[in-house]
């Protein structure tokens, strides 16, 4: 009990002083508590004075304004007794991370942390891992209220950026884990220690304890140890080695059977013998039925197809035409013959001597037919067996084969003829190698020696009038050109050589275009300045070209229509006035429809057309008419005959002079140059 006698202590247990003696005055003694609860006025001053500590303590009933704990503001209540409640007042507070604001009761301000709902978006000290916390105080003030950012703390602070992650990377050892929290940088090395020896294979290499972890053992340069499993002995020794690595394979030769077992192969090594091939097919019976394996020895366990269908082809003959058949094995399925056949057929002439390529295109519903197979004669074919027949009626050789194969006219532009006058030997030369190389069926390309730009150039276009594709090769000072032998590969009628000797102008101009040509972007397409005419002519080389009425281009590509050899004229001459007319299947004549420049247009389609059209594949023959060269004095045949018979070889003409020439060819004037010069040949 108090000194009141009245009132208790209402502390907890605790001790005192004195045992025996009572507590002291009431906390609620008049002596004491003399004024109201906020202690603004006396209680005499309210008109309720207090005499003992039982009586009420009076309110005076203004505003209380006691101090609250906790805070600065007072209190709003009506003076009361007991304590004052809690502070109600809206303030604004920031909550862990500082982004965000909140109004909320003072009390409650103090009482809890706030948080908002942003996540941390910064990495943690290990720089590895995110932080992902939420509201995340990762700033922090120091007294004087700067911010320090997390990065800049004191070692041993707590850093609520610090990963607690642990790292668990493969220390250096790479035996053991790092067991640290997540760091930046190298781990720390292994701190683990074995205590058993570390030796090599041969026992001869060793480290004594205690061995650090992760230590490896030096390389031991003895001699291996260890027996093949072939049991051979090599006297080529090799250092020893962990048992990981395998030994070197045995090079000691031995008799081994081959893998198909067909044959016993000698010195082979002794790590090839299980696989030792003796090269042969194999030759047995695929699953198809119809095929034999192509493979080279293999083992007679090993599936000859691999678990792979039959890719040969499958060469049945198709009932449609007899070809074999070009599809993929599709046995046991019967051969798809509706599709066209691909194989190519060869068609000749009545008389064998021209020979063509053509698609087979047969079908179940279009069966070929064996007439398909022939193609019609043309001129040179009845000059031949012209000449055949009057060989055998007189007896005498018949050579017919040698000049008919160089039944072409050529006319050679001005250019050609000054470059080969001005180097006649080594002309002479060029044409002996593309006579032999166009008499040897075997050959498909001929190739010059390296030589200069205008020397290559030359033969760039000369190949045209051997029917033949030039290009070049190589790179300087190496580059050379070369020939590739075509379907009209032939021999000109007039060499040039004797073209040049024929055609003796004086004052020939020429357009120097041998010695600016360029050849260094050469191909079988492109053009060259040769294919042009001289543009500076005397008028000699006007006589050479002599009037013409009309162009007659023979020999035409099989199943060429009039549409067709329109639009390759067209390419080569666009926007010509001239009109055709067909002679027969192979024959057309072309004639110009301007009269007054008949003569002039005709003389240059004639050249533009002659060495373009055989290199495209369109014509073979192309030459100029003359109405007037009809009413000759021999009849047309003991002509042709005579020309044809008349004249040698190309490669013998080449190199041998003539003994003498007539006079019509000998003399220099203008008068005694023949009208058909061109088919002049020594």
């Amino acid at each position: 009990e108090l000194g009141c006698g009245i009132h208790t202590c209402e502390r907890s247990c605790h001790p005192h002083p004195h045992a025996g003696i009572v507590h002291g005055n009431c906390p609620l003694d008049p002596a004491v508590v003399k004024a109201c609860h906020c202690q603004k006025k006396l209680a005499s001053e309210l008109g309720s004075p207090r005499r003992k500590c039982t009586d009420a303590v009076p309110s005076c009933g203004q505003q209380c304004e006691r101090r609250l704990a906790g805070c600065l503001h007072t209190c709003k209540e009506t003076c009361h007794a007991g304590p004052c409640p809690p502070c109600e007042i809206k303030i604004s507070a920031t909550c862990g991370c500082g982004s965000t604001k909140f109004q909320i009761e003072c009390h409650k301000a103090r009482g809890s942390e706030l948080q908002c709902e942003k996540v941390c978006s910064k990495m943690r000290v290990c720089k590895r891992h995110q932080c992902s916390v939420r509201c995340c105080p990762s700033d922090h003030t120091d007294m004087s209220g700067v911010v320090v950012p997390s990065e800049r703390i004191a070692p041993g602070v707590t850093d609520p950026h610090q990963c607690m992650l642990i790292c668990g990377r493969k220390l250096r050892c790479k035996n053991h884990q790092c067991g640290e929290l997540c760091h930046r940088g190298a781990c720390p090395p292994c701190r683990s220690a074995t205590f058993d020896e570390l030796a090599c294979s041969c026992g001869r290499t060793r480290l004594y304890p205690p061995i650090a972890c992760g230590t490896a053992l030096p390389p031991c340069h003895f001699p291996c140890q260890r027996t093949r499993e072939c049991g051979h002995y090599s006297l080529i020794t090799h250092e020893c080695h962990p048992d990981s690595t395998p030994c070197p394979s045995c090079p000691v030769l031995v008799t081994a059977q081959c893998m198909c077992g067909g044959k016993e192969m000698k010195n082979i090594p002794c790590y090839r013998s299980h696989a030792a091939s003796c090269g042969s097919i194999c030759n047995k019976l695929l699953p198809c039925g119809g095929h034999r394996c192509q493979r080279s020895c293999h083992r007679a366990d090993e599936p000859c197809l691999r678990g792979q269908p039959c890719k040969q082809v499958c060469k049945k003959p198709r009932k449609a035409c007899g070809h074999p058949c070009s599809l993929a094995c599709h046995s046991p399925a019967m051969c798809d013959e509706s599709k066209p056949c691909d194989a190519l057929v060869t068609m000749t002439c009545s008389c064998e001597r021209m020979t063509a390529q053509q698609v087979c295109g047969a079908t179940t519903a279009t069966v070929r037919s064996p007439g398909l197979t022939r193609i019609a004669c043309n001129e040179v074919c009845k000059i031949a067996e012209r000449n055949r027949r009057l060989a055998l009626a007189l007896d005498i050789k018949d050579r017919a084969d040698t000049p008919l194969a160089g039944l072409v006219r050529a006319t050679y532009t001005d250019d050609l003829l000054q470059f080969s006058r001005t180097h006649i030997s080594w002309v002479r030369d060029i044409e002996a190698m593309a006579s032999a190389f166009i008499g040897d069926q075997n050959r498909a390309t001929l190739h010059f020696a390296p030589m200069k730009q205008q020397f290559r150039a030359f033969l760039h276009a000369l190949g045209p009038f051997y029917g033949c594709r030039s290009r070049s090769m190589d790179y300087e000072p190496l580059r050379s050109a070369c020939w590739d032998r075509t379907a009209q590969a032939t021999i000109p009628s007039i060499s040039l050589s004797n073209a040049a000797r024929y055609a003796q102008v004086p004052q020939m101009i020429c357009s120097n275009q041998i010695h600016t040509a360029d050849d260094s972007d050469f191909d079988d397409s492109a053009s060259h300045d040769f294919d042009l005419p001289a543009r500076v002519v005397s008028s000699v080389a006007d006589r050479l070209r002599r009037k013409i009425d009309y162009l007659v281009i023979s020999d035409l590509r099989h199943g060429l229509v009039e549409a067709e050899l329109r639009t390759e004229i067209d390419k080569l001459i666009s926007s010509a006035p001239y009109g055709l007319r067909w002679m027969g299947e192979d024959d057309v004549e072309m004639y110009c429809t301007d009269i007054e420049a008949r003569n002039e247009c005709l003389i240059k389609w004639e050249a533009m057309l002659k060495s373009k059209l055989p290199r495209l594949g369109v014509a073979g023959i192309v030459r100029g008419v003359r109405v007037a060269a009809k009413q000759s004095v021999l009849p047309k045949e003991s002509s042709s005959f005579l020309s044809l018979n008349t004249k040698r070889p190309e490669s013998s003409a080449a190199h041998d002079a003539p003994a003498s020439l007539p006079e019509s060819v000998a003399g220099s004037s203008d008068d005694n140059i023949p009208e058909d010069w061109e088919s002049l040949n020594a």
